[in-house]
């Protein structure tokens, strides 16, 4: 009688390490999944971020091309009204001239 009570508490023990050892392990496949997903989270912001470096980079370089082509311009603009002021100071100076050769 008192084997039978003792296997009884062993049974109903080993039933509970049992349940406790299948809730553990339900446990482990969540934790398990949750870092797989984390660690393919991880992969896909690391392979965005090398992307979004690379149009960065795309960019820098656009801008710089557009900066040398808008400075060229405007160097360009600079020179050629300087030439039209010169040009415009020439006539004014040749009709100056022709209008005092004029009235002579």
């Amino acid at each position: 009688e008192e084997l039978q009570k003792m296997y009884g508490k062993l049974q109903q023990e080993y039933q509970i390490l049992t349940q406790r050892n299948t809730e553990l392990t339900r446990n482990e496949t969540k934790q398990l999944s949750h870092a797989q997903l984390l660690n393919r989270t991880v992969t896909k912001v690391s392979q965005r971020n090398a992307e979004l470096q690379t149009i960065s980079c795309h960019t820098i370089h656009a801008l710089e091309r557009l900066d040398k082509v808008l400075t060229m311009r405007q160097t360009r603009r600079s020179h050629d009204s300087s030439e039209a002021t010169d040009a415009s100071d020439t006539n004014a100076s040749v009709a100056t001239a022709t209008e005092t050769t004029s009235m002579d």
